[in-house]
């Protein structure tokens, strides 16, 4: 049985962490900081759209929790690789 709704259920996630994103700027920084608010909305909108994409395309019906555990696996695999990429550019950046 395929999953009603992929693409509403993974906005809705994403919209989750959007928010959480946002909050915690602003906690952090005092007052809204623009390029760090654009950049979560894009990453959050790209992970909610490979998200219904995956489930779409699954033959086995997701629950709401693969959901959740499939939308923030994907925003930790975003951090850790542009963590990794920010150190290995500034490891080149260093070497010139």
């Amino acid at each position: 049985m395929k999953t009603d709704k992929p693409f509403q259920k993974s906005f809705l996630c994403a919209g989750v962490l959007f928010v959480v994103l946002f909050a915690a700027a602003a906690l952090i920084s005092g007052k809204t900081m623009v390029n760090a608010v654009i950049t979560a909305f894009l990453v959050c909108l790209a992970i909610a759209v490979a998200t219904a994409v995956w489930c779409r395309l699954s033959k086995a019906s997701w629950s709401f929790t693969r959901f959740v555990a499939t939308v923030m696996g994907l925003f930790l695999a975003y951090v850790f690789a542009a963590s990794l990429l920010r150190k290995i550019v500034a490891s080149m950046m260093q070497g010139q």
